[in-house]
């Protein structure tokens, strides 16, 4: 099985200690960004914009930590695109901008990540650039960004949810402590 930890990450880059938490997400030890930029890479980079992999940030540890059940397969309203969920947001941190999605599933004794998802790369088309970003070719060609090959992930149910139940009592008291928290529409 795999291996997951749900911990608290900073969400200002700029040292603000009263910045709303985001949710990080490690799987098998390795960040879920790192992850999902190995993926995206080849396909950023035939688009001629590397940059665009794994320009990912983890999603509001207050809104989607237990007692949501957004982890749980249930997503909140903002980050829901039936039957997937939102995994991460773009680094603007809009819902709904560039978001990853997976398929949850759970049973009796484990939860499944699996038929990943970014909804903005159905279909695009791609010129080949140089190493320094001069047009090669013009011709375009149809690229299709795909995440065959990546997961499924399938972790102990038990070891998830207590992950999940740290991660949010780490946010509880970032909360309680007395941190500004910003709303989902950002007020």
């Amino acid at each position: 099985m795999d291996t997951i930890q749900f911990a608290l990450a900073p969400r200002d880059e700029q040292g603000n200690p009263n910045a709303e938490p985001q949710v990080s997400v490690t799987i098998n030890g390795t960040n879920l960004i790192e992850l999902v930029r190995a993926v995206e890479l080849p396909f950023a980079t035939l688009q001629g914009h590397p940059d665009l992999a794994g320009g990912y940030v983890g999603l509001p540890a207050r809104l989607l930590l237990p007692p949501s059940r957004h982890y749980l397969g249930e997503p909140a309203r903002e980050f829901a695109y039936a039957p997937r969920i939102t995994l991460l947001q773009c680094e603007c941190g809009e819902p709904g901008c560039w978001p990853l999605e997976a398929l949850v599933t759970l049973d009796a004794t484990a939860v499944t990540w699996s038929h990943f998802k970014q909804p903005h790369r159905k279909l695009t088309f791609a010129t080949r650039y140089s190493r320094t970003g001069r047009v090669l070719r013009r011709r375009r060609r149809p690229v299709t960004w795909t995440y065959f090959g990546f997961g499924p992930f399938v972790f102990d149910r038990s070891q998830y949810e207590a992950s999940l139940s740290e991660a949010a009592r780490l946010a509880s008291e970032f909360v309680g402590a007395g941190a500004s928290v910003r709303e989902v529409d950002g007020s």
